[in-house]
């Protein structure tokens, strides 16, 4: 093991700043402000939690979206929080006969085949203001990155996660549940 030494941080005054180390803007490269899975871990949630447990972890955690999971770890589709709401569940419920407590994740997710994403190649060439303009222009507070090359999702932009770095209030005004938004342009 090396030796690494502690050092004394009393003549330390300031702290740094992202923005400090170089300004972010609207022509700032778009692969900066999505959440990379190749290095972040991406929010997962199996398809068979219910609905009720779901929407409690995600409270919980403070996580407004999670990409669904197989039992074999296959991405399967995506639900939100909002998703999650009781009219949603009681509604399935009744529909299904079924009891609340047994709608589950899978019920009231919307599945991959209704969605759309862009490609890695296209968010490499193009701005966050680019990306901002296509969340806008489609209704869509959130859009699903796929690696065209290994046929993965691979990331997602988050117009609010967006708006933070470059501290600015992004409207984006359109579908209520992510599974809607990630469809509307399907």
């Amino acid at each position: 093991m090396k030796k690494i030494n502690l050092f004394p941080i009393t003549n330390v005054d300031e702290l740094v700043y992202p923005d400090e180390l170089g300004s972010r803007n609207l022509t700032s490269p778009a692969a900066e402000f999505f959440t990379d899975f190749r290095l972040d871990d991406p929010e997962v949630i199996d398809d068979s939690v219910s609905a009720l447990q779901a929407r409690q972890m995600m409270r919980a955690t403070h996580v407004r979206t999670k990409l669904v999971v197989d039992d074999a770890g296959h991405f399967i589709g995506v639900v939100g929080v909002d998703d999650l709401f009781d009219q949603s569940i009681l509604t399935r419920a009744a529909n299904q006969g079924q009891s609340r407590n047994e709608v589950t994740v899978a019920d009231l997710m919307t599945p991959k085949r209704k969605m759309t994403a862009l490609h890695l190649s296209d968010v490499n060439k193009c701005s966050v203001g680019d990306i901002i303009e296509l969340l806008t222009a489609n209704s869509r507070k959130h859009c699903l990155v796929l690696d065209e090359d290994t046929h993965q999702i691979c990331g997602v932009f988050s117009a609010s996660d967006i708006g933070q770095r470059l501290h600015q209030s992004i409207a984006i005004q359109g579908p209520i549940g992510l599974g809607q938004a990630l469809s509307a342009v399907s």
